[in-house]
């Protein structure tokens, strides 16, 4: 959700799912912990958002909603549409961390999406 560079602040919002080293590694780090973060692949570049934006994702993806939200570029009306495994869960997140404009979509047992 947050991360400045010059003094190596860094704040993450994971969301814990499965049993995968991820999940655990996620799982096991405590407030003050020190990691070694790298950007190994190209991540969302919000600076070229120039009018109303509509972000699509799932519960995974609400790191990067506040990212967007909270950028200096967030200058635009945004909609926010999330896809979550438990519909309540996300929506108390998402009121939790004040991510406006959010609307949740629970995810159907087929993994289908509504038409």
């Amino acid at each position: 959700v947050t991360w400045d560079i010059r003094t190596g602040f860094a704040e993450f919002l994971f969301f814990l799912h499965g049993n995968g080293p991820g999940s655990a590694w996620a799982a096991s780090l405590k407030r003050g912990d020190v990691c070694w973060m790298s950007l190994l692949r190209p991540c969302l570049d919000f600076c070229e958002m120039k009018g109303p934006t509509i972000f699509f994702g799932d519960e995974t993806s609400i790191g990067s909603a506040l990212a967007l939200s909270a950028s200096v570029y967030a200058v635009h009306e945004q909609t926010y549409i999330l896809e979550a495994s438990s519909r309540n869960c996300c929506e108390q997140i998402v009121r939790h961390m004040g991510l406006a404009n959010a609307a949740i979509i629970q995810r159907s047992e087929s993994h289908g999406h509504a038409s």
